[in-house]
């Protein structure tokens, strides 16, 4: 994994030694799905073997959040005062903590609809053991998870790991020496970029991410987007699309649109059958529009500076389009 070190429904590894086990700077990140009317209990892990340790979430829309971690006889009490407003969706609970700094912790709760953040903060926490949390994901040894919860996992370091656009392994690219996978790029190919013929790869990386909740990746259909098959991409993954309805509404040939704007339940979806995906990232040294099986999508370089190549579109202003992509308004030039 390249920025999570642990995600939900992990098979159990091998245990990991006293070094590995420790994370004493990190954080913690779930999502579920609210409303949730009456106290519940999201994730409860207790285990007797060895040094006794207990993690466990409640979420209780009066009372407010309280995280609970046990390491050995240490018990340590992160609490999200209530009582908590009332919403629907996807929300994200975090909880940052820094065992070699006073023990701070910040617990925050992201709720869909209400623009105010709710977090509260305190000293005390303790390193954090991988191994019970690995048991915790792989659901052995006593872990439990409500069926509201979507994902959860721990990263290193103070904030969430950075979204990235990135697109499936399987995704078809044309490089000098022919057709490959995109899983089978590597840094210094040649490959086929729309506006530029061939372009130089700068970096390939693979990136593993929850598949539920807010990053759940979206799955372009063929025949409706690409020629021969379905496209699977992250939904911040920019689509290019062009036509004559586009210049109508918009002014220009082509657009750049959000592909989680586009998921309509037909001819783009989530695609959540899975606990996590692992995509490819690539980088060109410049923004770049990708042309694979008949769909352009951009390729950004955040560290250029350069703008995307052509106009990207707000959520706002692809709202119009939305009921024509997916019928032949998706162009690609070779």
């Amino acid at each position: 994994m390249s920025d999570w070190l642990i995600l939900s429904d992990t098979p159990l590894g091998r245990p990991r030694n006293e070094a590995e086990a420790e994370l004493g700077l990190g954080l913690f990140a779930v999502e579920f799905h609210l409303p949730l009317a009456e106290p519940t209990v999201l994730l409860d892990y207790r285990s007797s073997a060895g040094a006794e340790m207990t993690f466990s979430v409640l979420y209780d829309p009066k009372a407010g959040i309280s995280v609970l971690q046990r390491q050995g006889g240490q018990p340590r009490r992160f609490v999200l005062p209530g009582p908590l407003p009332y919403a629907s969706g996807v929300a994200r609970l975090t909880l940052h903590f820094d065992a070699s700094d006073r023990g701070v912790w910040l617990i925050r709760l992201e709720l869909p609809g209400v623009a105010a953040v709710l977090d509260a903060s305190g000293e005390g926490c303790l390193p954090f053991d991988l191994n019970a949390f690995d048991r915790l994901c792989a659901q052995v040894g006593g872990a439990q998870w409500h069926g509201s919860v979507l994902w959860f996992g721990i990263s290193k370091g103070r904030t969430m790991p950075p979204r990235r656009s990135w697109i499936g392994r399987n995704t078809p690219v044309t490089t000098v020496r022919g057709p490959v996978f995109a899983e089978a790029l590597r840094a210094g190919d040649l490959v086929q970029v729309l506006d530029h013929g061939f372009a130089a790869l700068e970096f390939v990386g693979r990136i593993e991410v929850p598949s539920r909740g807010s990053y759940a990746p979206v799955l372009l259909r063929t025949p409706f987007f690409g020629a021969t098959r379905d496209l699977l991409i992250s939904a911040d993954q920019m689509v290019l699309v062009g036509g004559v309805s586009v210049e109508y509404v918009c002014g220009v040939e082509e657009v750049l649109i959000q592909s989680a704007v586009m998921v309509n339940g037909r001819t783009a979806m989530l695609e959540n059958r899975r606990a996590s995906t692992i995509g490819m990232t690539l980088d060109f040294g410049k923004p770049v529009i990708l042309p694979t099986d008949g769909v352009g999508l951009l390729i950004p370089s955040a560290g250029s500076g350069r703008p995307a190549p052509r106009r990207v579109l707000e959520d706002f202003e692809a709202h119009p389009l939305l009921p024509i992509i997916g019928a032949g308004s998706v162009r690609v030039r070779a």
